[in-house]
């Protein structure tokens, strides 16, 4: 318990030392060198907080147009093979009618 209390008080000796020793390369303490680094990592947490959500409703955006995009297509497509088929109809069926034309002529020559 005595070695604890020591480590506890050369700690806290430790700490306040270096909270109020200069920094040589910025003329600050220490300790606001310190609380700066801190609030400058805030800064930039919320920076990245800012730029995800912004990755978010573009992304959110983009997954609606692609929807769209889809919905439109598939409905452009649809109508495309509905015209082909009215089209081709007449035609399918003139062909159909000369096979049976021809299975009889071929029957009959039998």
């Amino acid at each position: 318990m005595k070695n604890f209390l020591l480590g506890s008080l050369l700690g806290a000796a430790a700490g306040v030392f270096l909270a109020n020793t200069k920094n040589q390369n910025t003329g600050n303490t220490f300790g606001k060198d310190f609380a700066e680094g801190i609030k400058e990592t805030g800064q930039d947490f919320d920076d990245i907080n800012r730029e995800r959500e912004k990755i978010q409703q573009k992304l959110n955006y983009l997954q609606n147009e692609g929807v769209k995009t889809i919905e439109k297509f598939s409905d452009d497509l649809t109508q495309d093979v509905e015209e082909f088929n009215y089209y081709a109809e007449p035609h399918i069926a003139r062909l159909q009618q000369k096979v049976r034309d021809l299975e009889s002529k071929l029957d009959s020559n039998k």
